[in-house]
């Protein structure tokens, strides 16, 4: 090759260098400007997101600035990032400067969290990666902090919270529940006690113990007079044997309306301390020389305003009374006043149990002696009469004979009312005696009505026996069992006016046999049914004609009936009629097919 060749060689490669470099200075200088245009808009977006970022960061600043609760961030090697206002309050009451740990590891500035639950629910909540809550006392302030931990990708995020009141507040109401629940049981234990020494000490010991006294004594007053005095009944904190005849004065300083006026006394420091013997003089010892400086004394106040008692506790610390102790100790009190009035009515109606028990013993020894006394002399005159009547001192006229036998008859119907008397006086005492045995209710009903045919015939008043269950067999005494029946049907008649009916029938139901005896008399006023069976009580159903008697039958019988495991009901309406039922226990091999119609029970 020539060198002219070589020249336009090289001419022609330097023309296409040219050329490259100008294209690939082109594409450079536009990567170029690309690549600076790129960065600006990184730098812009970047610029956008780190205010975004501060903006937010400032939101967050401010919400958990607002806080009430203390908000803390931790990086991952426990260093303080940031704290609220109210973490710096807790930083300054416990001596640090807020603006100082800022960058200082937690366990370096309070080694004391080291291995508490605090540090240990730290640990837990970036170990586990979620967030843990958790209550525990912080021992340095003796505060309650309520914390939960939050984790976070590079740190963590705690809230404390203080609760020790509301923790104080739920003891406060724990402790209250319980002490309603040990008052229930005092009033449980105290309701039911009647023997005032026994409810004094129950009182007594379980205030001391509620309250935490050092002494406690129940004064109690015997007898219902204002004036009658205070006696020790029972102490607490002391030997139980030194309660005895020991009254409170009425003297002592400060405890006069207490026993007057009913008002509880609260003593928080004595100034020289009160001697327990100021409050009871006299007491021995070592109650009597004890001392106190608190002093709580709780009236126990009847329904009726009286003070019954008083409860007495005493502390040897002064101001160890406050306003629940009062409560506490006046709420026993209640419960004590309570059992009190239920032991004094208990007594009092004891005693007039007693007493009416020995006058009704009296009275029926007045009432068998009168008895008997009477039936003497009424043996004499029936006997006398018989004789005239049957003319062992000569033969007699009309006139003669029709006074005798008004003797006679006058002198029957005394003797059956004394013989009455002594029936229902030896049923009221309980000394008859009863042969119980099967009984046929036909035989009980065979013959009752000749028993009454001179009554009947005189008033024109029919008798029927109205068929029924009279094959059926009770359980009673049979002459005890007529004389029930008896006594019912004598009355049926005595109440029934001329040209009316008396009915008899008897009904099987169940395990009973109802014999009733029915009449077609004016009746008994509704108000009036329950007295008819009282003893001594005669009511004037026909007030136009005079009753014979001491009303003493039906008492009498339905006495009978009960006692041989029966019963007499009644029921009458008025202008109707009445109907009286004995219904008497059913043998077990007389019962009958199926129950009656009912008829033992029907109205006249």
């Amino acid at each position: 090759m020539t060198s002219e060749s070589l020249e336009l060689l090289l001419a022609a490669l330097i023309v296409v260098g040219l050329v490259l470099a100008i294209v690939f200075g082109r594409i450079g200088v536009r990567q170029y400007e690309a690549a600076t245009g790129r960065e600006r808009e990184l730098r812009v977006q970047a610029d956008d997101l780190r205010r975004q970022a501060e903006e937010a960061g400032r939101r967050i600043a401010a919400i958990l600035d607002g806080l009430p609760d203390a908000a803390t961030a931790f990086d991952s090697e426990w260093r303080w990032m940031y704290l609220n206002p109210a973490a710096g309050v807790w930083l300054r009451r416990l001596g640090k400067d807020p603006d100082h740990v800022i960058g200082r590891v937690l366990w370096e500035e309070f080694p004391d969290i080291v291995g508490t639950p605090f540090q240990r629910a730290m640990l837990r909540a970036v170990a586990e990666r979620q967030p843990v809550e958790h209550l525990a006392c912080y021992e340095p302030t003796g505060s309650w902090i309520e914390q939960r931990v939050v984790p976070m990708p590079d740190g963590v995020v705690t809230f404390a919270r203080d609760v020790t009141e509301r923790i104080r507040l739920h003891e406060a109401l724990r402790d209250e529940a319980r002490v309603l629940a040990t008052l229930q049981e005092i009033g449980s234990m105290v309701a039911a006690e009647l023997n005032v020494p026994r409810l004094a000490r129950v009182v007594v010991e379980e205030a001391t113990a509620l309250v935490g006294g050092t002494l406690g004594a129940f004064f109690y007053r015997n007898e219902a007079s204002r004036d009658a005095p205070l006696e020790l009944v029972s102490v607490a904190g002391a030997s139980h044997e030194i309660a005895g005849q020991v009254t409170l004065p009425d003297d002592v300083p400060g405890l006069a309306p207490v026993i007057t006026s009913a008002a509880p006394l609260r003593l928080g420091e004595l100034t020289p301390p009160l001697p327990l013997a100021a409050l009871a003089a006299g007491l021995p010892e070592p109650l009597g020389s004890a001392s106190a400086q608190s002093v709580l004394a709780v009236p126990v106040t009847s329904h009726s305003g009286a003070v019954l008692g008083v409860l007495c506790l005493l502390d040897e610390l002064p101001g160890q009374f406050s306003d629940r102790h009062q409560r506490i100790a006046h709420g026993i009190a209640s419960w004590a006043a309570v059992a009190l009035d239920n032991a004094r009515v208990y007594e009092a109606e004891r005693s007039a149990r007693a007493e009416a028990q020995v006058a009704s013993r009296a009275k029926s020894d007045f009432l068998a002696t009168m008895s008997h006394e009477l039936r003497t002399p009424l043996n004499a005159i029936a006997g006398y009469t018989e004789l005239l009547t049957l003319g062992v001192r000569g033969p007699m006229n009309e006139v003669q004979r029709d006074y005798l036998d008004r003797i006679q008859r006058a002198e029957h119907e005394l003797l059956a009312l004394v013989n009455d008397v002594l029936n229902f006086v030896k049923a009221e005492s309980g000394r008859l005696h009863f042969a119980i045995q099967p009984v046929p209710v036909r035989e009980l009903l065979d013959g009752l009505d000749a028993l009454f045919d001179a009554q009947l015939n005189a008033r024109h008043v029919v008798y029927e026996w109205v068929p029924g269950d009279d094959e059926a067999t009770v359980q009673a005494d049979p002459d005890r069992a007529r004389q029930v029946l008896q006594n019912l049907v004598s009355n049926a008649v005595k109440f029934t006016a001329p040209g009316g009916r008396i009915a008899v029938r008897a009904a099987a139901r169940g395990d009973t046999v109802r014999i009733s005896v029915r009449d077609t008399g004016v009746g008994v006023a509704p108000e009036k049914l329950e007295f008819i069976f009282e003893p001594f009580v005669q009511l004037d159903r026909d007030l136009t004609s005079p009753r014979e008697g001491a009303g003493l039958g039906l008492a009498i019988s339905r006495d009978l009936a009960r006692a041989m495991g029966g019963d007499i009901t009644a029921h009458s309406t008025p202008g109707r009629g009445s109907t009286f039922t004995l219904a008497l226990p059913r043998t077990c091999d007389g019962q009958a097919d199926g129950d009656s119609d009912g008829h033992a029970e029907g109205q006249g």
